[in-house]
């Protein structure tokens, strides 16, 4: 046995003496850039969309698999004995794979990507940083000193690939998320974003229910506090969410700033600093409010191709006002609780506190955070007393920052002169912390235990606006677009047009659309569903009573024969299994229902 031990050190000593200095250096190399957070390029020149698919994204997607199985058959070669024929040759082409992996990914974070790549690009950055990582590590137990030490770095290498899995899978979500997208935009020609049409691409244009509408949403955003508990009608109000964000929002780095926020909340727990909760309801709405404003305002220009200067100056203008409106209203409420905790005057949330709030102070607030929110906006509004302007030029965008006293100018920096894709980087940036904001705050609001809170929520009526994308957030779950929703007198019209779809009895998923729009309007005494293509068809809100518990017997099943009266009116092709589900059989228990009801009155009689 001694023999035996005696063979095998001086085999370790031999593999470490020939191959542990360039397997440490580009080790050492690696961890220098892998240990920190990776940083992403925010300046310079993209390429085309098309040119960055073909050019960038499609090559390092491919490169892993091609570079993974040559480690494979590189790996399988022998012992590693340098004594052996070919071992130093394998070795340096091992090191030559290895160093060509760490090189893609240093020039594939060193790729500014154009703002409609940006979520996929940093994903995948994050996912060959993790497989090139795995793989030197791998690599290292080539000159472990001994097998426990060798069996660590492999199951730390498997962990790596394990995470570097989830980000291409993260990767794939999103690239199919993309292709799902309205291929003439999100926005409809009012420039009013179309809530359905972005709801159909977040369920991967399948018509779900409402339960399975919901886990896609949970599961895109399973690191979010509080989303798994979340009842599934609030869950949903984030679909559209999904959508509208997979090109631009950095999802890792959304996910750590909502929960760095959401930790904020979650400490005041137990405090009364809540003052005002119908305030707190309404400037959060209000906020969501201003961040769909200005979306719709940039949308419209972009719908109709109104020239590049104007549309520069609006996504100036749109970055000002969500600053100084959505950040304060959404970023109010976590400079308040922030100041609660650390015992800070002001720390309760009523009128004369939050109509004082400056944006300034607000980024000072994540600033303090530090963190993922730290250096959130890397922009010219740090200092609450800062003023700037902004001056579009013939290649791009000039801010200017100031200090204002006593009506002097006593300070200011130097111009900052960003391209048209550099401020579009910086726009995207705002938008990310206030979806993290949105999903901090949502998720923690829908679900306080706070009896006058849930009585804020339930008292606060919906604008005509938020309740409009309700409805148009359940149509688009059926497959409709392009919803409109008008009332006239206490009739409600909604008119729709229906996507391509296949699926069996697709057509039924239409009439969720009807209780949504009683539920919402409950003024409505009629409801009128108008798809293209089909007979518009009326329905009575007498139609749907008795439907919750304790209603009458001969009323309940009057719920399955609205499904009769579509296919009949509206000309819809059915089929005899149509016929006997949606009429015969509610015809039959409507039947039994008044046999029932009038043998219980000559009982009573």
């Amino acid at each position: 046995m001694p023999e035996q031990v005696k063979t095998v050190r001086a085999a370790v000593r031999r593999r470490r003496n020939a191959f542990k200095g360039r397997l440490v250096r580009l080790n050492e190399q690696m961890q220098r850039v892998t240990d920190a957070k990776l940083p992403f390029k925010k300046r310079g020149v993209p390429l085309s969309v098309d040119d960055h698919l073909n050019d960038v994204l499609e090559p390092a997607l491919n490169a892993v698999p091609a570079r993974a199985a040559k480690l494979q058959e590189l790996f399988a070669t022998g012992q590693w004995n340098p004594d052996e024929e070919g071992c130093i040759e394998a070795f340096t082409q091992l090191v030559g794979v290895l160093s060509s992996g760490f090189a893609a990914v240093t020039e594939l974070r060193e790729t500014m990507p154009p703002i409609e790549w940006r979520s996929v690009h940093r994903e995948l950055v994050r996912a060959s940083s993790k497989q090139v990582r795995a793989e030197i590590t791998m690599a290292m137990t080539i000159i472990a000193p001994d097998a426990d030490e060798a069996a660590k770095l492999e199951a730390e290498a498997n962990q790596l690939l394990k995470q570097a899995a989830r980000h291409v899978a993260r990767v794939t979500a999103l690239i199919r998320r993309i292709s799902t997208l309205p291929s003439d935009g999100p926005f409809q020609l009012d420039g009013s974003l179309d809530v359905a049409a972005l709801t159909w691409a977040s369920v991967g244009e399948s018509g779900p229910s409402i339960a399975t509408a919901a886990a896609i949403v949970r599961e895109a955003f399973a690191e979010i506090p509080d989303m798994s508990a979340l009842a599934d009608t609030y869950v949903l109000f984030l679909l559209p969410l999904l959508a509208s964000t997979a090109r631009e929002v950095d999802h890792e780095l959304l996910t750590e700033r909502a929960t760095q926020l959401r930790g904020v909340l979650g400490a005041t727990a137990g405090t009364a600093w809540i003052v005002e909760p119908e305030l707190l309801v309404a400037r959060v709405h209000r906020g969501l409010e201003r961040i769909m404003d200005e979306a719709e305002r940039l949308g419209r220009q972009e719908r109709y191709g109104l020239p590049r200067q104007d549309v520069m100056r609006s996504l100036s203008e749109a970055f000002r006002q969500l600053v100084e409106g959505a950040m304060r209203d959404l970023g109010g409420v976590i400079l308040v609780a922030a100041r609660t905790l650390r015992g800070d005057d002001n720390g309760t949330y009523e009128y004369e506190v939050v109509e004082g709030i400056q944006a300034g102070e607000v980024v000072s607030e994540f600033e303090r955070l530090g963190g993922p929110c730290g250096q959130a906006i890397d922009m010219l509004y740090r200092n609450a007393s800062a003023h700037a302007d902004f001056e579009v030029t013939s290649s791009g965008v000039v801010a200017r920052e100031r200090r204002i006293e006593n009506g002097r100018v006593v300070a200011g920096g130097e111009p900052v002169t960003l391209s048209d894709a550099e401020f579009s980087e910086e726009y995207v940036a705002l938008q990310e912390l206030l979806l993290a904001l949105q999903l901090a705050i949502l998720p923690w609001l829908w679900s306080n235990t706070d009896p006058r809170v849930a009585a804020a929520l339930t008292t606060m009526p919906l604008s005509v606006t938020q309740r409009n994308r309700t409805i148009a957030l359940i149509a688009g779950m059926a497959g409709l677009y392009d919803v409109a929703v008008t009332e006239v007198a206490n009739e409600v019209t909604v008119t729709a047009s229906a996507h391509e779809n296949t699926a069996d009895r697709r057509e039924i998923g239409y009439l969720t659309v009807v209780p949504a729009v009683f539920g919402a309007m409950p003024q409505a005494g009629s409801v009128k569903l108008a798809i293209t293509g089909r007979q518009p068809v009326r329905f009575e809100s007498s139609e749907f009573a008795g439907t919750d518990v304790g209603g009458l017997p001969h009323e309940l099943p009057l719920l399955g024969l609205t499904t009769a009266k579509w296919y009949l009116t509206s000309g819809a092709p059915w089929t005899e299994r149509d016929e006997a589900t949606y009429v015969s059989f509610p015809l039959t228990m409507l039947h039994f229902s008044c046999m029932r009801l009038a043998g219980g009155r000559r009982a009573v009689s």
